[in-house]
């Protein structure tokens, strides 16, 4: 299938992998790949080889040998016989249509299937003609909703018709590689104009790459509501597990770099964005040059600094990042020494990072301001009515299908015989469950059904299935809800309910797929116990920190074998003996669970906690139940002490952790901003306990143009040291908050019918356009501040136009008396579908968020625009109303 040279290239690599199984406790796996790459055709053994040599360690010891012989007889089925067979470059083949993994999602079997669903559709079609096609396919399967950050795999997000970006574009590159399209995920790590991220598809179409949004179908490609967010991103990048060197990557990419991991990162921004080389230079104290200095480019996303790329200095003590046009936070450390910078990337000039050196105040805040892109308008494409139309048409066609799929989705007549004997609380909260788990709900009513036969307490079954997250209900087994209860049984009554629960029951630690773990890990402690002549559980027992030293002794970093942030299983990292940092972490909570101690990874960095009795080392055999406080967690890593710290602010302020502020520690390396879960507003104000060392505290004033006014503090905290931190945000002038987005013209309703055109409305003074949701109460709350300054407003000559979804808001009593004292206002009427989430993606807010206000000046452009609940909107328009030019 292959040719000469590259079976020569992945031969090593399959070699390397095979031995690596084979020094571990994995030899039984490696002869099975071994065996099915000596019994299978040849187009088959060479495409298993190549998934083999190309595939984390993690996926070779998790994952079945048959699931990727699935993947390599359908991937040489369709270099030999598919539709598009002979078309595509043997690399681009093995690397976008053979290869099992899109990014960090779980696998499962579905090339086979999605290609029955499919190939009769796209029979006959070119490859952007099946493109296309694919893409309305997928929306009728599968639409946007918010989800945790585990990344389902495609068979999952198919069965439950929803997904988050990251998840419907693995789903979409999944079927496009089911029927032979090379395909690829691409990304925006974090954007630097809104605090947020996302992902999209690119597809190899004869010789050209060509980019869609996933399960949001478009007539033609290149096209997206994206496309003014790309063209102001700092990088877009996709990644390639192509096993070889960089040099040896074809592919349309401004840049390769080496990733954290054993990935290539391939940079895209130059095709989305106006992009430019951004050098960095790093020097120690003496001015000399620093090679193999880890540099980070980071972006402030969230109110935190967030990593975007991270590039290795060359000898010379310099690297280079392809980026876009505007502020980067720079950081590089080497052994130890740190040093950072702000750079604008806009000035083309060489930042200059000097090790152990910083200007930065200690114990003072500082001011600064963060610069997103500018709005470049790259790859706009203008569809015609009848593009537009028949599009539209169709998205609704396909809306129709998925919510028809939907609704056969939960089996109430499962649910009813499931919940037949239980009370009405306990059956309301089980068809909870049954619902979210979609079409995996055979799976939660088989473990509900099953007798407990004593083994356990039957009310487990709800509270563990509650210690879940909801993404769990879609793809858990029955067999690993059943061993979780079962393999906790032994701490019946020795722990209260509100520890037992959490911290040894749930079979979740963090955000890694869920798999049966504590039978293993007790029979692999007894077979290592055997081996050292010691017993390993009761040395952990009676100090839990045994079990991050095991932990750490076992498993092994490599990041030359792994990939992103996949979680080996505690049975493949235990037998192959490698993991990532996320693997260690994880399996020293599953170990503790396993053997009744509670433990957590700490809300504050994700570190190994363990819950020790007071005043000992935690022992069973308690006359009571214990609870939470009657010990507490501590961490398990030796470090240099803890201490506390307060975080305080202005009261008039709503102070929001990722919101407008955060806190990172130093690690030696970097600052790794602290997880969010102990600083809820509950706790603000009060003094949480973190490790000692040295901080920094950021605060974040995001403006409407994207640009971020912000503020950082850095402080060491000592060891045993209470300190209060004093919140401070930057304010902004009213001309900080003007933007210039060109708004598309799109047509409206007054109230006798007519049609009328946003254009000519605005084309004599501007105007404020403020699309009114019905009784709800932020609109409420704009309504009162505009009728409050009832006298201002009447004496603006800019238009003043309300755009309602129906007549009856006259009959709104906020709206009525608004209309009452000021009858200039403009009742206008709108559908609020497509036209008002492309504006409102446009101005770059969240689509269906109400009220939608927005001010456009006589040239199209919006100047400011606000969506949702924010108090002082009304002043704010009337304080930027004065800049906008206005005939007298």
């Amino acid at each position: 299938m292959f040719t000469r040279q590259l079976k020569e290239k992945i031969e090593l690599p399959f070699r390397d992998l095979l031995g690596r199984m084979e020094s571990g406790d994995c030899a039984e796996k490696a002869v099975q790949v071994a065996n099915m790459v000596r019994t299978a055709s040849e187009p088959v053994a060479e495409a298993l080889k190549y998934l083999y040599a190309s595939m984390p360690m993690s996926d070779a010891v998790d994952y079945p040998v048959e699931l990727f012989g699935t993947f390599a007889r359908h991937g040489a089925f369709l270099y030999e016989k598919g539709p598009f067979a002979g078309r595509v470059p043997e690399r681009l083949f093995a690397g976008y249509v053979l290869h099992h993994r899109v990014n960090n999602e779980d696998l499962t079997e579905h090339r086979e299937y999605f290609w029955r669903e499919l190939k009769d559709r796209i029979a006959g079609m070119d490859m952007r003609q099946a493109v296309l096609e694919v893409n309305y396919w997928c929306a009728s399967q599968v639409t946007y909703r918010a989800t945790d950050e585990r990344t389902a795999g495609p068979m999952s997000v198919y069965d439950c018709a929803y997904g988050r970006c990251g998840e419907e574009s693995t789903f979409v590159v999944s079927v496009l590689r089911s029927l032979g399209i090379p395909a690829r995920q691409v990304y925006v790590p974090l954007w630097s104009h809104c605090d947020d991220n996302h992902a999209w598809v690119e597809a190899w179409c004869d010789g050209e790459w060509v980019f869609l949004g996933a399960c949001e179908p478009e007539e033609v490609l290149n096209r997206g509501w994206f496309l003014g967010a790309s063209s102001r991103a700092m990088l877009v990048h996709s990644k390639s597990l192509f096993p070889v060197e960089k040099e040896g990557i074809e592919e349309a990419a401004d840049q390769v770099m080496t990733g954290n991991d054993m990935s290539h990162v391939l940079n895209h921004t130059g095709r989305y964005a106006m992009t430019v080389e951004q050098e960095v230079a790093v020097y120690d104290k003496a001015g000399k040059p620093q090679p193999d200095a880890m540099v980070r480019f980071e972006v402030m996303n969230g109110a935190a600094y967030g990593e975007i790329a991270s590039v290795t200095t060359d000898e010379k003590g310099r690297c280079v990042l392809r980026t876009g046009l505007g502020s980067i936070h720079v950081t590089a450390s080497k052994d130890g020494v740190y040093g950072e910078a702000l750079a604008d990337t806009r000035q083309g000039a060489c930042c200059e990072i000097t090790l152990g050196v910083s200007s930065r105040s200690v114990d003072g805040w500082d001011e600064m301001t963060f610069f997103a892109p500018g709005d470049s308008g790259r790859n706009g494409l203008t569809l015609s009515e009848q593009e537009e139309s028949r599009g539209r048409k169709r998205l609704e066609e396909m809306n129709c299908l998925r919510r028809e799929k939907e609704s056969r989705l939960y089996d109430a007549q499962l649910a009813r015989q499931v919940t037949a004997g239980m009370n009405a609380a306990e059956g309301d909260r089980c068809i909870a469950v049954m619902r979210k788990a979609c079409r995996n709900q055979r799976e939660i009513a088989a473990f509900l059904s099953e007798p407990t036969e004593g083994a356990f307490p039957e009310s487990w079954k709800l509270a563990v299935l509650e210690s879940l997250q909801e993404k769990d209900y879609r793809d858990i087994t029955a067999g690993v809800l059943e061993e979780s209860c079962r393999g906790a049984a032994a701490w019946t009554g020795i722990y209260e309910d509100s520890l037992l629960v959490p911290y040894i029951l749930c079979p979740r630690v963090e955000n890694e797929m869920i798999r049966p773990f504590r039978r293993f890990i007790r029979g692999w402690l007894e077979r290592e116990s055997a081996r050292a002549g010691r017993n390993l559980a009761e040395e952990i027992r009676r100090d839990p920190a045994a079990a991050w030293c095991l932990v750490k002794d076992r498993i092994r970093q490599d990041k030359r074998v792994e990939y992103g942030s996949l979680v080996t299983s505690a049975a493949g990292a235990l037998e192959s003996g490698y993991g990532s940092r996320s693997t260690q972490r994880i399996l020293c909570v599953q170990i503790l669970r396993t053997l009744g101690i509670p433990a957590r990874l700490d809300p504050a960095e994700g570190l190994p906690q363990a819950w020790m009795r007071s005043g000992a080392a935690l022992k069973g055999g308690a006359d009571t139940a214990l609870s939470e406080a009657d010990g507490r967690f501590v961490w398990l890593e030796r470090h240099g002490g803890s201490g506390r710290i307060t975080i305080s602010g202005q009261r008039d302020m709503e102070w929001n952790y990722f919101g407008n502020w955060t806190l990172a520690r130093f690690d030696g390396e970097a600052y790794r901003t602290l997880l969010p879960k102990l600083w809820s507003r509950e706790n603000f104000g009060i003094p949480v306990s973190v490790i000692s060392g040295r901080y920094r505290v950021l605060t974040a004033n995001r403006l409407p143009n994207g640009n971020i006014l912000a503020k950082q503090f850095y402080f060491e905290l000592q060891e045993g040291e209470e300190r209060e931190i004093r919140l401070e945000l930057a304010q902004a002038n009213p001309s900080d908050m003007l933007t210039d987005f060109c708004i598309t013209d799109f047509g409206l309703e007054d109230e006798d019918g007519e049609a009328c055109r946003i254009s000519e409305l605005a084309k004599e003074a501007g105007g404020l356009f403020i699309w009114l949701g019905e009784d709800e109460e932020p609109t409420e709350h704009i309504l009162n501040e505009i009728y409050q300054r009832k006298e201002a407003y009447a004496a603006v000559k800019t238009g003043l136009f309300f755009v309602a979804a129906r007549p009856q808001i006259r009959e709104n009593p906020a709206c009525r008396r608004l209309l009452e004292a000021l009858p200039k206002i403009r009742i206008l009427f709108d559908d609020f579908g497509t036209d008002m989430e492309a504006l409102a993606r446009r101005l770059y807010l969240e689509p269906g968020k109400l009220p939608l206000a927005v001010l456009i000046d006589r040239h199209m452009r919006g100047i400011y625009s606000v969506a949702g609940y924010n108090v002082g909107t009304g002043d704010m328009i009337l304080k930027l109303l004065p800049l906008m030019q206005v005939p007298v």
